[in-house]
């Protein structure tokens, strides 16, 4: 009995380590990008110089962080699961593709596929919510989407989180 309490404790904190790796590399890449000082767009084919007002948009921003996060990837958050890729868009959302090892989701039941992404939204939302390295997100309304993917490529599970969820 104890031994059984020993592991599933030994699983919660490889998920929380495994939820710590994933948020410093999320965290990582846009800290490069959003604490910068706005930069000017680079000068047109004409060899114009830019004006004083043109700044990277938001998009631009989105478009970098997730070229940088991607270069870092396959990233092993723990293992059984790993961060495959991300992509920017459309608008302001990021999305953040997640392989889970050993799962095959042709077998999980309706009543298995509700929990975890109910277990995965709950998180996911206080994350959010509560995650400092996560407020350059919230304060420019970006969207963070994870999918899920099966040992079979086959993604599973969409699950969005945007300020309007707060």
């Amino acid at each position: 009995m104890q031994e059984q309490g020993n592991k599933r404790s030994r699983n919660q904190l490889f998920k929380t380590i495994g939820a710590f790796i994933l948020v410093y590399a999320i965290w990582f890449g846009l800290q490069r990008y959003f604490d910068k000082p706005k930069q000017s767009a680079p000068p047109t084919a004409s060899s114009e110089a830019p004006k004083e007002n043109q700044t990277i948009t938001i998009d631009q921003e989105l478009v970098n962080c997730s070229n940088t996060i991607n270069k870092m990837c396959p990233f092993t958050i723990d293992k059984n699961r790993t961060l495959i890729n991300t992509f920017q868009g459309p608008g302001k959302k990021i999305t953040y593709t997640i392989s889970i090892a050993k799962l095959d989701s042709k077998l999980l039941t309706k009543e298995d596929l509700n929990k975890f992404i109910r277990e995965m939204r709950l998180a996911q939302l206080n994350e959010y919510k509560t995650n400092q390295q996560l407020s350059t997100l919230r304060q420019y309304g970006v969207e963070i989407v994870k999918q899920y993917r099966d040992m079979n490529d086959i993604i599973f599970a969409s699950i969005s989180t945007s300020p309007t969820d707060l």
